[in-house]
């Protein structure tokens, strides 16, 4: 038995009329929104509503509908406006059409949050019934879907209202000014319209000028126009009135303001833009004037206002990335403060502070020597306080640190003593300077003079000084450290390299083989009689100074106890140095020398020339004389170092001698005693050379020493010539003029006539030529 099979039918749906339905649906569906509207959402049926929206798409009444939700949407708003917002915003109005910041101006704000915030909650339920009409015809319609229609409804009927746009931007402009003024003022109300404009696109009757949002479009714009004539006019009211430090502070506490603003309520979009305006209408317009007033950058850096310095670096570096201002002030205070120092030491005075708070000081001639170490201390101290402002207000910054090397570089060239007063420096404090100090303090006194040394554009002339100074401490023995002497010939050695300081080294390294060649002698000594014990030093002269090593034999005739030492240790040496000569130089040597008075003995530590002279009047009787003639004829001494050592043995603190007639000048026509009657406390006595108590150069060995400088700089320059051609062989005149300068700028700088000069010099003496046809290049003749 088969079992039938059942045959099925689908059936077309059943036809709706659309009009009635649409009536139908859309009367069911408007009174939900108006219900939604009244906040009677509870009572509606979610899938009733659904049901005949979706329907209503279906039989294709998708864009009816669309604008049918629309219009009832704007009817809606248009009555919440006439009716809620625009009766308060009518009254926010006043003459001027400015509006006020407290009652009715915040509950102009509510108002319209409260609307704002109704609004999206009721969208967002209508576009829940809507969610089918979004998905099916929104898309293809290429319109907004019903939230974001309802959004732009809202901006086009209630924001683009004329009344209640004036009404908004005036309020929040006004709200923002009250709360710079000092005002308290409700910023989650603020935030909410702001987040509100925000969230609106712009369009509509709002131009958008490329803005995204209403809140770009409409209130930054005016928001930034009113901060900039806030701005401008506190400026212009209190900049007069503040000093710069106050004006600084006040600018920096409003860029703060401005940011905190745009962390709690404004956008962090506008927070570059306003802080922007507070950098145009109150730095960059009165800069200038802030840096020249009188308690400007100038006041700052006079009275070490590090905190103020370093607010204005910052500030500045708002609208001037290199701080150019800034640096050109900075520079000038250096170099005014540098110049004040050189002309103290100009006038020959120095300045003693009185009292702790009194301005007033007192001046007093002090010698060239104290006057010379005053002059370095002043510009390490002004050093020192530009190091710590350099650190403490300008960050270490590496172009702040060029600014103020420049200057000082700038104001010790224009001290013509500057290198020989650093060399005195540095001299003075590795004689007695470092007593007692640690070898931290010592590095740091080293290190601040290296620097002073750095600044110096002529090194070669302090070069000159340093050596006659080292020289004069190794030979008399008065350095205090060798560690310290060193440790400053490494630092120079770093800076200028294995050149500068190699005869410095070789003055060391003599000072080692003469003490063990000394000590050979004395071996050498032991078995024979010796009437008297001499340590001489034995100099290379390459290595010392011109003072030192002199070219030719100093005229003394020594005592023969001293000649027969003398002769002595000659033959020893010359035994075992072939070919060697020594020139002895006995102005720079010492002498210990006993001497018996009426009332007690004294050792005497004189120089080689006074031990000469004092051993002179061995020979005279008791109350007898020698006239200074008689000396110069047994001694052969020369002229001036006899002058000075009979100045140091009869006119100065201790007077061995006695001369006729009395005063402190000794002339030719003096006549000199034995003092018998001298006495002192102590038993050893040190009687200094007279010329040691001012060392700085007076103007006619400084023109001396200039000019034996400038033959040694033709030589280096001429040096410097040939060497660049005989590795180019050809070369024109400018480019052989800055190679020569660039390779001496560390040690000085050669004037272009001074290598043209040079350059006529090695063309006659046939190392250089013209080439023919170009007087202007030079070729090397090998």
């Amino acid at each position: 038995m088969s079992a039938s099979r059942l045959k099925g039918k689908i059936k077309p749906p059943r036809k709706i009329n659309g009009a009635n339905n649409f009536d139908e649906a859309w009367e069911l569906l408007s009174s939900a929104i108006h219900e939604v509207h009244r906040r009677n959402a509870s009572v509606l049926s979610y899938e009733q509503l659904y049901r005949n929206a979706y329907n209503l798409v279906l039989s294709k009444n998708a864009e009816r509908l669309y604008n049918s939700v629309k219009e009832l949407v704007k009817k809606h708003l248009q009555d919440v406006t006439e009716t809620h917002i625009l009766p308060i915003a009518t009254g926010l109005t006043g003459a001027g059409g400015q509006a006020g910041v407290e009652g009715q101006g915040l509950r102009f704000l509510k108002s319209l949050k409260d609307s704002w915030e109704d609004h999206t909650l009721c969208m967002g339920m209508v576009g829940d019934i809507m969610l089918y009409l979004d998905r099916v015809y929104t898309k293809t319609a290429n319109v907004p879907q019903i939230y974001d229609a309802g959004c732009h409804i809202f901006r086009d009927v209630v924001i683009q209202n004329k009344q209640v746009h004036s009404s908004l931007i005036s309020t929040i402009v006004n709200l923002i000014r009250a709360e710079r003024d000092g005002d308290f003022i409700d910023r989650s109300l603020v935030k909410s319209i702001i987040d509100m404009l925000g969230t609106l696109e712009a369009g509509g009757a709002i131009p958008a000028n490329g803005a995204g949002n209403v809140y770009e479009s409409c209130l930054e714009p005016e928001v930034l126009e009113k901060t900039r004539t806030y701005y401008i006019n506190e400026a212009r009211t209190l900049l007069p009135t503040y000093s710069a430090p106050q004006y600084l502070t006040l600018v920096d506490r409003r860029l703060r303001e401005e940011n905190e603003r745009c962390t709690t309520y404004i956008p962090a979009s506008s927070a570059s833009k306003l802080t922007r305006v507070v950098d145009e209408t109150m730095i960059e317009a009165h800069m200038k004037a802030v840096i020249e007033v009188g308690t400007g950058i100038s006041w700052m850096l006079e009275h070490d206002k590090i905190e103020d310095l370093g607010r204005a670096w910052r500030l500045f570096q708002r609208v001037d990335t290199d701080v150019n201002a800034l640096k050109a002030a900075v520079s000038e205070h250096v170099i005014a403060a540098g110049k004040e120092i050189n002309n103290a030491v100009a006038a020959g005075v120095t300045s003693v502070e009185e009292g702790a708070e009194g301005d007033s000081t007192v001046k007093e001639k002090v010698s060239a020597t104290s006057l010379a170490l005053k002059w370095v201390e002043d510009v390490v101290r002004l050093k020192g306080k530009y190091d710590t402002i350099w650190q403490g207000a300008f960050g270490s910054e590496d172009t702040m640190e060029k600014t103020i090397s420049q200057s000082f570089e700038h104001f010790i060239a224009l001290h013509p003593q500057a290198p020989e007063y650093i060399s005195l420096f540095i001299d003075d404090n590795l004689k007695r300077g470092l007593k007692g100090k640690t070898e931290t303090e010592v590095e740091t006194v080293l290190n601040r003079t290296i620097t002073l040394f750095r600044y110096l554009k002529d090194k070669d002339v302090f070069e000159k000084y340093y050596k006659g100074h080292l020289a004069k401490r190794l030979l008399w023995g008065r350095t205090v450290s060798d560690d310290a002497e060193r440790g400053m010939i490494a630092k120079m050695k770093m800076e200028m390299g294995y050149n500068f300081t190699n005869k410095l080294e070789g003055m060391f390294k003599d000072m080692k083989l003469s003490a063990e060649v000394v000590d050979e002698y004395k071996k050498h000594m032991e078995e024979q009689e010796r009437a008297i014990e001499m340590t001489p030093q034995i100099l290379t002269s390459t290595h010392w100074p011109p003072v030192v090593a002199r070219e030719t034999q100093d005229t003394c005739i020594y005592p023969p106890e001293v000649e027969k030492a003398r002769l002595s240790f000659q033959a020893f040496y010359l035994s075992r140095h072939n070919g060697r000569k020594l020139v002895w130089c006995p102005h720079l040597g010492t002498a210990d020398i006993r001497a018996v008075f009426a009332n007690k003995r004294h050792e005497l530590n004189v120089s080689t020339y006074a031990m000469v002279i004092l051993l002179q009047f061995n020979n005279v009787p008791q109350g007898g004389s020698l006239s200074f003639q008689d000396i110069q004829q047994a001694t052969s001494i020369s002229t001036g170092e006899l002058v000075r050592n009979l100045q140091s043995l009869a006119c100065a603190k201790y007077k061995i001698l006695t001369k006729e007639p009395k005063g402190r000048n000794v002339s030719p026509t003096d006549c000199f005693f034995f003092n018998e009657s001298f006495s002192a406390p102590m038993t050893r006595i040190k009687v200094p050379t007279i010329a040691a108590s001012n060392k700085v150069e007076n103007d006619a060995e400084r023109r001396e020493t200039m000019k034996k400088l400038d033959d040694e700089r033709k030589h280096e320059v001429e040096a410097a010539v040939v060497r660049i051609m005989k590795s180019r062989k050809t070369m024109d005149h400018n480019n052989l003029v800055a190679e020569v300068t660039k390779q001496l700028s560390t040690r000085f700088s050669p004037s272009p006539n001074m290598i043209k000069q040079r350059i006529e010099g090695l063309i006659e003496r046939d190392y250089l030529e013209r080439k023919e046809g170009d007087h202007r290049v030079y070729n090397y003749l090998a």
